[in-house]
């Protein structure tokens, strides 16, 4: 498709991105059924052409969201359940308690409940959109060293939640946008950005 010469085999597919926003269902109970109930024959399409497709679907990074409790409900069982391969909770950190964003440790912990709720329902964790936050005061702050050590404290926790499969892994952005791994330069040089630097490193362990 697009011109390109074969089908691209991707067989993780995420149906929708951060649906909870406001500009979207909204994250409470009525949002999520709604958006289930687009996103249920989206799936049902998508496994009848390909059964071996493997589809997660986003959470709230809280772990105790009524959007998460209504997507994750087995009683009565959410629609989505046993078509699903797995969930893909989004979260935003920052050490500094001012911003109101939760710290490494608040995230780990609350990703370690949703795994442990998704593994008592058979399905999997995948770690969507996490990253240090990035103020539009200092757009550079979640790129520097101290976005790269929480960073870092992040994805070592979890590693260590047995339930969690994959976490995303961002390398490269757009130089424009305020979270950028690359800075273009006042002279047109560019600079990767200390997360970057983390990740690329991360990438040869893999």
């Amino acid at each position: 498709m697009y011109g390109h010469h074969a089908p691209y085999n991707i067989k993780m597919w995420n149906i929708g991105n951060e649906p909870w926003t406001n500009s979207e269902f909204g994250s409470t109970t009525t949002g999520a059924n709604n958006y289930m109930a687009v996103a249920s024959p989206i799936i049902d399409s998508m496994l009848t052409v390909d059964s071996t497709l493997h589809i997660t679907i986003p959470l709230v990074g809280n772990s105790g969201s009524a959007w998460n409790a209504q997507i994750m409900n087995p009683n009565p069982p959410t629609p989505l359940l046993g078509r699903i391969y797995s969930v893909s909770p989004h979260s935003f950190y920052d050490n500094d308690p001012s911003t109101g964003n939760p710290n490494p440790a608040q995230v780990l912990s609350s990703f370690s409940n949703i795994a442990n709720t998704a593994n008592s329902m058979g399905i999997k964790v995948v770690v969507g959109d996490h990253a240090h936050e990035a103020p539009a005061s200092d757009p550079d702050k979640g790129m520097r060293w101290e976005g790269a050590l929480a960073t870092g404290d992040a994805l070592l926790g979890f590693s260590q939640i047995s339930n969690i499969e994959l976490a995303n892994f961002w390398i490269y952005g757009n130089t424009a946008t305020t979270w950028h791994p690359i800075r273009k330069n006042a002279n047109g040089t560019y600079t990767m950005m200390a997360t970057a630097q983390l990740y690329e490193s991360f990438f040869l362990l893999l």
